[in-house]
This record gives C-alpha cells, structure tokens and sequence, in this order.
C-alpha cells in the first residue's frame, strides 16, 4: 500500500490563525479573523492519495479548485463569504490541480470511488465535484453541522453540490484503538482507521494508514503543523470554549498514540516548515518511507520536541514581517540543525 502527499497549492491565512492561542479563541478570534490584514502567512494545502492493494485508490480530503483561487468572488455563493475572504485567498498552478497530481500516479479522478473527508472546510472540498463515482465518507457529527447558524454550506459554496453523492457517516463501531476510546476501520482488515478528533471543526477526524512496519496519521487540521502538537504552547484559532476542551483532548490523544507507536509518523495538511516541505513531501514521492527516511524523520522530531511534547525553545514560532513593506509575512523556522535528509 502506498500513500502519496499531493500539494494542491497554497492559502494567505492571518498568523493568529495558527498561532494566536488564547487572543484568538471564540467571537473574539473570529473578529481578529477578519479584520487582522497586517499578519497574513503563507501556507500549503495537502491532500492524500492512499493506493490500496485491494480497495483500489482512495483520497483523503481534495483540496482547492481552479475557480477558488482565479474567480474567486465568482466561485462564491454568498455575501458573507466574499466579504470576510479576500479575491487572493488561494494560489494554484496548473501542475498543481488534483488532477496533474492524480495524472503523475497513473489514476484519472473518475476511477476513484472513495474519498475520506477529515472535515468540511473549504480547502478540503474543492474538488469533490472531479469525483462522479464516489462516496463520500466523513463523519456523523459533522454532516449533521454543516448547517448550524450562519455556516449554512450550501448557500456558501459549490463545492457541497457534489455531496448529493452517496455520503457514508462514520459512527465509529470498532471500538478503541490505543489512546482513542472509538474507532472506525473502514475497510475491516486494520489498514486504514479512521479517529475522532474533533475541536477544529464539530465532526474532524483524523486517518491512521497502516503501512507494515510503520504507520501514517494524516490529521487533516487537527494538526496544522506539527508544532502545533505542543499544545500547551502552540495553538490555532478555536470558535468555542467546548472545542478548546475537545482539541485539546484530540491533541492529547494524538500525542499518547504517538508514545504507543514509536514508528508512527505523523502527516500535517498544512505544515509550512521544512517538516513537510523537504521531509514528508519528497520522502512520499514514491508512496513508500524508507527505514533511512523514517530515521530522518525521528531525528527531525527529536530535535524539535522537548519530553512532554513541548517544543525546543529555539523551535517557538514567531512572525517574520515582510522585508517588502506588504502584508504576507513568514513564521521563524525551528532552529534545528540540518539532520541530513534523505533522498532515495
């Protein structure tokens, strides 16, 4: 089995996004959300594609489309969401549009049957409209909010048009699985478990991949980064003081899976430091990590984390404001030494 990281172009977010932590909590973070235009960042967007030996291929999550980020206000249903997003919220070359990616790995997009969606938010649904024959699969409790208050989905965006597909609800019948109290395997031979981890969004889920001497955990956004498993000291905007409690329930069982399975790797969709961009992205490249490139990756984490799961002083993130006087700025990288990586 192998799984494959595709980078389907790249979100301004504000910096507070993924690092405000308690300033950026509630109706309090959604305002700075809006109206911070001075600290924006850089980030990518991932989405995965596990090659199954049996079950054929599956997407985890499908990224951003074209008309997202070139018509921007065109693509969007509502006033609400134009207003509170800017026309250059999303980048995106041709060569990385999901399809180029599904291309390179010998699939076409109606081949695909399965898509798994850790939680629905925008980034993650662009595509979903490329996938005819698909279920979509994706959790109880999120499908029953994607209608809650003013996040009325379909009145947002287009993307949600194509979840009139079969949609498989995940109630999560397998019982517990290590630091998680439920799990789902979705296929009922241990290769791919899905987990709850809910605090981003109401229903998030996050898929562990069994890969035979190793495993994968993509956390869609439960994880932005993977600093951001220092909890305590990294934290990404929450809506709610029960969502607070539930991400850092997630993140805490997340980080005892982690201390259970040694060889565990985990697989952030929107990681902008050199973890994703020189590690995870070009180690996957052939779907597969090597023992070498596993070990490069240990290293990496060593370094970076502290016992306890607390970050290395010199790994804090701080924003870098921009040398040209503009709005983008950047994130200090972790001050790690170069651990040599790995090219197989």
């Amino acid at each position: 089995m192998k799984v494959y990281a595709f980078h389907i172009g790249d979100t301004k977010v504000p910096y507070g996004q993924f690092y405000g932590g308690d300033e950026w909590l509630g109706w309090r973070g959604m305002w700075r959300f809006l109206t911070d235009k001075s600290h924006y960042i850089i980030v990518p967007i991932y989405a995965f594609l596990i090659d199954h030996p049996r079950a054929g291929p599956i997407m985890v999550d499908t990224g951003i489309n074209w008309r997202m980020a070139h018509e921007h206000n065109q693509y969007y249903d509502h006033w609400l969401f134009r207003l509170s997003l800017d026309e250059d919220e999303y980048r995106l070359t041709r060569e990385q549009e999901l399809g180029a990616h599904l291309k390179r790995t010998g699939y076409w997009a109606d081949e695909i049957e399965t898509v798994i969606l850790t939680h629905l938010h925008e980034d993650h649904l662009g595509e979903v409209q490329a996938f005819p024959r698909a279920r979509f699969i994706l959790t109880e409790e999120e499908w029953k909010a994607r209608n809650l208050g003013i996040f009325r989905y379909r009145e947002w965006s287009p993307s949600f048009s194509a979840l009139d597909n079969p949609v498989e609800k995940v109630t999560y019948s397998s019982g517990p699985y290590y630091s998680f109290e439920k799990s789902q395997d979705l296929l009922g031979d241990g290769s791919i478990r899905l987990l709850p981890t809910p605090g981003h969004s109401r229903g998030h889920m996050s898929v562990l991949v069994q890969k035979g001497g190793y495993q994968l955990l993509l956390t869609g956004d439960a994880l932005y980064t993977l600093r951001h498993l220092a909890v305590e000291q990294v934290r990404a905007i929450v809506l709610g003081k029960k969502q607070l409690e539930q991400l850092f329930d997630s993140i805490r069982r997340v980080q005892r899976l982690r201390d259970a399975l040694p060889e565990m790797v985990i697989v952030p969709g929107h990681d902008h430091t050199r973890y994703l961009r020189e590690y995870l992205d070009p180690f996957l490249a052939d779907g597969v990590l090597s023992p070498e490139e596993r070990q490069a990756i240990r290293d990496y984490e060593a370094r970076l984390f502290e016992p306890g799961w607390r970050l290395a002083p010199s790994a804090l993130p701080r924003f870098l404001p921009p040398a040209d006087g503009g709005n983008v700025g950047a994130v200090t990288e972790p001050e790690i030494a170069d651990m040599g990586t790995v090219r197989s």
